[in-house]
């Protein structure tokens, strides 16, 4: 019995270094096109690894095409009005697509790209929470992928990095338990607004300090249903619980 205790323990064990990969993807969310066409949005997020996806492809619409981009995103509701629980991811392409910059806040709940200027959503001005840029060191040590692709009236942006630093990050404003950066699961809720004209400077350190705009448009949905990819049995997880299974059979 020992022996089959300590098998099914193994086993479990290994069963649960697997991890779920959540992922979203749609050629028709509709939405304020005014910044350009939503061409095609997709979204994966591991719950082990923090491994976060976002990528979205636009095209020409009116003469507009966005160069970049605010998104806050969760587990299911409209992350508008939720403050302190998630990140602002900013992310810019307007100086070209050899020089794309992300930048991340603590998103202050507003319907708003202020976040890096007031971090809370009381009266009055509150120093940002800062968690991130990718011009700073750690943001690399990955090799994770920011960047945008553009082809004519086409542009292809895409972040894929570890979210660990976002996933794991102690706010400033609102408690950790509340606190997911950029994890969604079963269900999915973003706030995502694209911007034309975009115009932005930072600091030294990568830090955000302007970010204006001439068209804006949007996509903010709650509770999108994603799509699980649950990785097969490992051959050890596999053998040790064909293990258990041949010492059940002895002992019978």
């Amino acid at each position: 019995m020992k022996k089959l205790l300590a098998i099914a323990a193994i086993a479990a064990a290994a069963g649960s270094a697997s991890a779920t990969t959540w992922t979203f993807e749609s050629t028709s969310l509709s939405g304020n096109r005014s910044a350009g066409n939503f061409d095609r949005v997709f979204a994966s997020y591991n719950d082990t690894t923090n491994r976060f996806v976002w990528e979205v492809t636009m095209s020409e619409r009116n003469g507009q095409l966005a160069d970049g981009f605010t998104l806050a995103i969760n587990g299911g509701p409209n992350p508008k009005g939720h403050a302190g629980e998630m990140a602002l991811l900013y992310m810019d392409a307007s100086r070209g697509d050899s020089d794309v910059r992300l930048t991340a806040y603590n998103y202050n709940g507003r319907n708003a790209f202020d976040s890096y200027v007031d971090g809370d959503k009381a009266a009055g001005i509150q120093a940002p929470d800062r968690i991130w840029n990718n011009m700073a060191a750690q943001a690399n040590r990955d090799g994770g992928e920011i960047s945008a692709t553009t082809s004519g009236t086409t542009r292809t942006f895409r972040i894929d990095i570890d979210a660990s630093d976002l996933v794991l990050h102690n706010p400033v404003y609102g408690t950790a338990a509340d606190w997911t950066g950029v994890a969604f699961g079963e269900r999915m809720g973003i706030w995502f607004h694209t911007y034309s004209g975009l115009n932005t400077s930072y600091a030294a350190n990568g830090d955000l300090e302007s970010w204006t705009r001439n068209a804006e448009g949007w996509i903010d949905k709650s509770n999108l249903l994603t799509d699980p990819i649950i990785p097969a049995p490992t051959a050890a997880a596999m053998g040790l619980a064909g293990l258990g299974l041949a010492a059940g059979r002895r002992r019978r």
